[in-house]
């Protein structure tokens, strides 16, 4: 038989108004926390409120280690914790991934750019599709068939509207007004040959929106080829008949080495491969994840948000030119 779990109604830390999500992932920590007694347990919820955030963050991330609460009168509790805590967990992820974060408000800047039909080439599960959408009158999405099949994004909702071989892309010349390659082209043995084929399918002053990593760990492996510069990018584009018009350098040195040491001390120390694609993040990456080191996450959370508040602050505070995570540009056709 379960012991019954004895839970305090006081906690002496920071007061959260009722309705707030950190008030219900409390509540989920200390009425699940592996059957502990905490009426005889000094509470070490903190008492500052930037500190409640990472605790919340913590909580976040080991949801999926906490005993389900299971006794009807917290059936509703249980609906409210999905929805806050889900969204807590991608919030905080996305806060102390500074590549992935500093990729979508490059994306979010740029997308009133993208007019007419959009398609995108390695769209993955299509994690964009959102903020383009308002934009363009039709999103279309083509992956690669061979690579897609083996990352964890073919396991969920959204695919692909097409898939090719590689070589040539299934449609007529000038068929789009906007093409978009979001950190896709490292992975193409024939980096030229994929820029071409973006190029033929855009109607003349149509756009190509492309972003690539200058600074990145080995990722997709075996099938991660290359590093660019935006001059290499620009002269691929004038191969191509595309004309660089905008290039965005995205981060600088503090990101880059904050970015390296967040990504070591969430795959590497704490393993958290799964707990992000749970959340919808490293579809690039296979589902053979290691398992979670959950012991690990009262010193790796609070330190991954320490070290991607610090990168942030010193990348406005002191911008270093010559360092970036990647580079985006817009290129348009000029033939």
């Amino acid at each position: 038989m379960t012991a019954r779990v004895v839970i305090s109604r006081t906690c002496q830390g920071y007061a959260c108004r009722p309705s707030s999500p950190l008030r219900v992932a409390r509540g989920l920590w200390l009425e699940s926390s592996f059957k502990l007694n905490f009426d005889r347990t000094p509470c070490f919820w903190p008492r500052h409120p930037v500190v409640t955030c990472f605790g919340a963050l913590f909580v976040a991330l080991t949801r999926k280690a906490l005993a389900p609460i299971t006794h009807t009168r917290y059936r509703w509790r249980n609906m409210l914790v999905q929805e806050y805590v889900g969204k807590l967990a991608r919030i905080a992820s996305d806060f102390v991934d500074l590549q992935w974060g500093i990729t979508i408000q490059s994306l979010v800047d740029i997308a009133p750019r993208a007019r007419g039909r959009l398609l995108d080439v390695g769209c993955g599960d299509k994690p964009y599709e959102d903020i383009f959408r308002p934009f363009v009158t039709e999103y279309v999405g083509i992956e690669h068939e061979a690579t897609f099949s083996a990352t964890s994004a073919q396991n969920y909702r959204k695919k692909p509207d097409y898939y090719y071989d590689g070589k040539r892309l299934p449609f007529e010349d000038g068929s789009f007004d906007t093409v978009l390659n979001v950190q896709v082209l490292e992975h193409t043995p024939h980096p030229g040959v994929l820029v071409r084929e973006m190029s033929r399918v855009l109607k003349p002053d149509g756009q190509l929106i492309l972003t690539a990593p200058f600074e990145f760990r080995l990722h997709e492996e075996p099938h991660d080829f290359f590093r660019y510069t935006p001059h290499g990018l620009a002269a691929l584009c004038s191969e191509a008949g595309l004309e660089v018009v905008f290039t965005e350098q995205q981060g600088d040195l503090t990101t880059v080495i904050g970015h390296k040491i967040n990504g070591y001390l969430a795959l590497r120390v704490a393993r958290l491969q799964s707990v992000a694609q749970s959340v919808g993040k490293l579809g690039h990456e296979s589902a053979d994840a290691p398992k979670v080191r959950w012991w690990t996450l009262p010193i790796v959370a609070p330190t991954m948000a320490s070290i991607a508040l610090a990168a942030r602050v010193f990348e406005k505070a002191f911008h270093d030119p010559q360092n970036a995570l990647g580079f985006l540009i817009v290129a348009r056709k000029v033939r």
